[in-house]
């Protein structure tokens, strides 16, 4: 009588420790892959609306678009989107992927400041005078919080507490990466703590 293959019941635990180490080992991989991917993502994101800031700032006389419209919106991305609606079509671009709190504008009409845009806005610059284009930030992943002289960054913020992408006047876009020792507050100490450069011309101003 020919007898039948089958586990035994150690050898069906043995199995079942070995898949659950694997996985144990490969979630926290994966995850950290997939965070680089959208982090690099978001980056793209900015760049793109770097381009269009440039594009309009050459239609109007070197001036970065305003964080006003006239509609009511003063002092906010909301303005800054409808300023840069014919530059700027994909509303999609205004969204960092790791950001789970907010959605996908139906129109630039409904575009909302908090719910459908993930970055936050340095209001004032005209091209030609920063101190430093490459040292001057012009919008970055925005602390979740709202960017004060007392915000910091946490897990709950787009790439959490130790990352931060920042789009410069010049176009270039940098992520930082804070260490356990430095906690980055709003956006002009953190990055002028590390690149040691004064970046503020006068009538600078953050918007969200």
């Amino acid at each position: 009588m020919q007898q039948k293959n089958a586990f035994t019941l150690i050898e069906l635990l043995v199995v079942i420790a070995i898949i659950g180490l694997l996985t144990a080992i490969l979630i926290p991989a994966v995850s950290k892959a997939l965070e680089t991917a959208r982090r690099s993502s978001c980056a793209n994101n900015l760049k793109a609306l770097g381009v269009a800031f440039t594009s309009y700032a050459a239609d109007h006389k070197g001036a970065m678009p305003p964080s006003e419209d006239g509609t009511g919106n003063d002092d906010t991305v909301a303005a800054v989107a409808n300023n840069v609606r014919n530059y700027v079509t994909e509303l999609r671009t205004w969204i960092c992927p790791s950001d789970k709190d907010v959605t996908l504008a139906e129109s630039i009409e409904s575009f909302n400041s908090d719910a459908n845009c993930s970055y936050a806005y340095v209001d004032g610059y005209f091209i030609g005078t920063p101190v430093a284009p490459s040292a001057s930030p012009l919008l970055f992943d925005e602390v979740n919080g709202g960017d004060t002289i007392d915000s910091t960054l946490s897990d709950l913020d787009n790439h959490g507490a130790r990352f931060r992408n920042v789009l410069f006047v010049d176009g270039h876009v940098t992520t930082f990466k804070f260490d356990e020792s430095f906690t980055p507050l709003n956006v002009f100490d953190s990055i002028s703590s590390l690149i040691n450069e004064p970046t503020r011309p006068p009538g600078l101003f953050v918007v969200e």
